[in-house]
């Protein structure tokens, strides 16, 4: 079968990918709590990367919409 379907037209199209953060919430505390120190130093740290990517995005996302801003007042200003 030949599959030609496209992703849905939306502005924004994400792969949706797992993100630790939701498996933790989604996980039952006593799961949490049955893990050794090790494991869970290990899910901190990849928490605290994921945090990292995350802000990191949203400063990129903040900086191309203030670079829109500054283009919209340059293309509304009258010309001299």
């Amino acid at each position: 079968m030949n599959d030609n379907r496209k992703p849905p037209i939306n502005p924004v199209y994400v792969v949706p990918t797992k993100a630790l953060f939701r498996e933790i919430q989604a996980m039952p505390v006593r799961d949490i709590k049955s893990k050794d120190q090790r494991e869970l130093e290990g899910i901190r740290k990849a928490l605290i990367r994921e945090s990292c990517e995350v802000t990191r995005c949203v400063q990129w996302v903040d900086g191309i919409i203030r670079l829109n801003a500054i283009k919209a007042h340059r293309k509304s200003k009258p010309k001299k």
